[in-house]
């Protein structure tokens, strides 16, 4: 009985590797294939092209710029774009104040009317445009208020296709100074630059030693 299934089991095997056999010399070489039977063969490629899709970025404003206005001009950078979107949320206070904390006010919606930004035409080239944001909300903060912009471009000749851009973190301060190590000609007294919001109406500067205690 052993005997018999082994010989069983050779025959299937012999069936199989014939069968094989058969359906390698039913297939066309490759030579065939490419002339058949003597007659010319046109093959036709096709290439997907991402042409079609948009580009956009913030190209005026930076991660970890700061701001003392609460209005202000950004310039938007696009390409391929039949229409704009600009985003703004308000992540609350700056520095510690902000670990770990949920935005203050949801992403809203900046209002493109009356802005460059607000109807645009589709170009293959590189084009800009200017819109203003409005920063909502009481921006009352020691450190600032830190706020994430973007801005998405939509490409309506092309089934809606988007883009959206890299999103922007800066800060809002009521004023900001700068100081280098330039002096005052003849002085020791180093050259501080001080700018200020529209909606500041005075201010103090009060100028310490190493040891916090003020100079003046």
């Amino acid at each position: 009985m052993q005997k018999r299934k082994k010989h069983l089991l050779g025959l299937a095997g012999l069936a199989l590797v014939g069968a094989m056999t058969v359906a390698a010399y039913a297939m066309p070489t490759s030579e065939a294939a490419a002339v058949g039977n003597g007659a010319e063969t046109k093959v036709t490629v096709s290439v997907g092209s991402e042409g079609q899709i948009p580009t956009v970025r913030i190209k005026s404003l930076k991660t970890d710029d700061v701001v003392v206005n609460k209005t202000f001009t950004v310039t938007i950078e696009y390409s391929k774009a039949t229409r704009l979107a600009v985003f703004l949320q308000n992540m609350g206070p700056t520095l510690s104040a902000r670990e770990g904390m949920s935005p203050s006010e949801g992403e809203v919606e900046v209002s493109l009317a009356g802005s460059s930004c607000e109807n645009i035409s589709f170009s293959t080239d590189l084009d800009t445009c200017e819109v203003t944001y409005n920063l909502p909300g009481n921006l009352a903060s020691e450190y600032g208020v830190a706020f994430v912009t973007r801005a998405a471009a939509i490409n309506g000749n092309s089934g809606d296709s988007r883009s959206d851009s890299d999103p922007v973190e800066f800060v809002y301060r009521a004023a900001k100074f700068s100081g280098n190590v330039t002096y005052e000609k003849g002085t020791e007294d180093p050259i501080v630059h001080i700018e200020m919001g529209d909606d500041v109406k005075n201010g103090q500067l009060v100028i310490f030693d190493k040891n916090g205690k003020p100079i003046f």
